[in-house]
């Protein structure tokens, strides 16, 4: 009979897996689809780091993002320097080339799709899953720990709506905001009837605290690095060896990456995603021939 050498550990798995590591994907949090159908039970809470540029930007940030660059050469995303820290960027300045008066249609999908785009961050403290009865199961992997949420456009604005809609004013207030009921709904399940998954955002009825103590709220805040330490930017050379390497291919090939939002593409809708990129390659092989 197959036996285990090392007898099975919950807490300590539990542990690791929420202590191992401080960069990338150890700090990115997304809500998955619980059996029972219940809610994850989080709060976000103020970010610690914004650059200057982010503080005096006119561009409010409710919420933190981050300014990247797709689809150059074998590169996932690259840090905007222009947009992030207002340092030159030769990603924009090579888009800046490419732009034209009166540009085709499809010249400019080319190079908007290089273009700096901004996602948002949530920073989120993960209280556990609520169950039926109002208490907290803080069992399951990642309760009681800080990550980031990286938000879909669609949750984003509905965060924003709940703030905007209710008496419930900032949601991420440590001392009287919000706790969010998320829900993770697959595709053609009860809730849902599209083939995409939903995600269900909805605040608890009272505000209550972060943490019962200020040192508490600080361990937690504090538990979190910059955006910037887990993606790291680059400098400006770094950047213009990629993008030279990248004009200079034979393929000329865009890379596109997938982006760790709170959903998972469905087959169908990557077969559409393989279209759109092939479409935008052969439009920007013709703009810079």
């Amino acid at each position: 009979m197959l036996k285990r050498e090392v007898k099975f550990n919950r807490e300590k798995l539990l542990e690791k897996i929420n202590k191992e590591g401080k960069k990338g994907s150890n700090y990115i949090w997304k809500p998955i689809a619980t059996t029972t159908g219940k809610h994850h039970l989080i709060r976000i809470f103020p970010y610690q780091y914004y650059t200057n540029l982010q503080k005096e930007s006119e561009e409010y940030q409710y919420l933190p993002f981050i300014y990247f660059h797709y689809g150059i050469g074998k590169e996932p995303s690259i840090i905007c320097l222009e947009k992030n820290f207002g340092e030159p960027c030769p990603i924009c300045e090579f888009v800046e080339q490419l732009r034209e008066p009166n540009m085709e249609k499809e010249a400019w999908k080319a190079m908007m799709n290089i273009s700096a785009k901004p996602n948002t961050f949530a920073p989120v403290y993960i209280r556990g899953i609520l169950n039926s009865d109002g208490t907290i199961d803080e069992t399951v992997v990642g309760a009681k720990t800080a990550k980031y949420w990286r938000l879909t456009d669609k949750t984003y604005n509905t965060i924003c709506q709940i703030v905007l809609d209710t008496e419930v004013n900032d949601v991420t207030d440590p001392e009287e905001g919000y706790d969010l009921k998320i829900k993770y709904i697959l595709g053609n399940t009860p809730g849902n009837d599209t083939q995409y998954p939903l995600i269900e955002v909805k605040e608890m009825k009272r505000p209550s605290k972060l943490a019962k103590t200020e040192k508490e709220v600080e361990e937690i805040a504090s538990s979190l690095p910059s955006l910037f330490e887990i993606y790291q930017k680059k400098t400006y050379q770094e950047i213009t060896l990629i993008l030279k390497k990248w004009k200079s291919s034979d393929s000329g090939e865009i890379e596109t990456e997938e982006i760790e939002d709170d959903y998972t593409k469905t087959d169908d809708k990557n077969d559409s995603n393989d279209k759109l990129t092939e479409d935008i390659d052969n439009d920007l092989n013709k703009l810079l021939s």
